[in-house]
């Protein structure tokens, strides 16, 4: 056998077919069962066959083994919510929090840097005019990548 199984209650490798855990008497789990029987190339035991319950429907069809349709997919939240871009941008109100909710991980860490430094240094004048400019495209930008990933 290429492949070493081992049993998951002692962790002792399986050299034979069987349900059972021949060295401390644990019944193996289903997926052990299986992987044991793939590994050695021998069917695995009837018993264990016969209390096999049968696949849920919903992975039947998922698989696509069935003749009956597929199950209905629930729509994803960028499907239905028209909240979503107005989301962003209300966590946008926290420079960079709306591209960090849009995936934008790097722009979003960024604008938080940018608008900390931005605030902490208030009294220069260019602050004062960095910082409406800073948000206001914070906000803006949150809002149209939530808005174009929504359609």
């Amino acid at each position: 056998m290429a492949i070493r199984v081992h049993c998951p209650s002692c962790h002792q490798v399986l050299e034979q077919m069987a349900d059972v855990c021949p060295h401390c008497e644990a019944a193996l789990p289903p997926a052990v069962v299986m992987s044991l029987a793939a590994a050695s190339g021998e069917p695995p035991p009837a018993t264990f066959v016969q209390n096999l319950r049968p696949a849920p429907d919903e992975l039947i069809s998922m698989t696509g083994l069935s003749d009956r349709p597929p199950v209905e997919t629930w729509p994803t939240p960028t499907e239905t919510s028209g909240l979503r871009p107005w989301l962003a941008a209300a966590l946008s109100l926290i420079c960079g929090l709306g591209q960090l909710y849009n995936s934008q991980v790097v722009k979003g860490i960024v604008l938080m840097i940018l608008g900390a430094a931005a605030i902490l240094m208030w009294p220069s004048l260019a602050s004062k005019i960095a910082i409406p400019l800073l948000w206001g495209f914070a906000i803006a930008d949150a809002f149209r990548v939530a808005r174009r990933t929504r359609h």
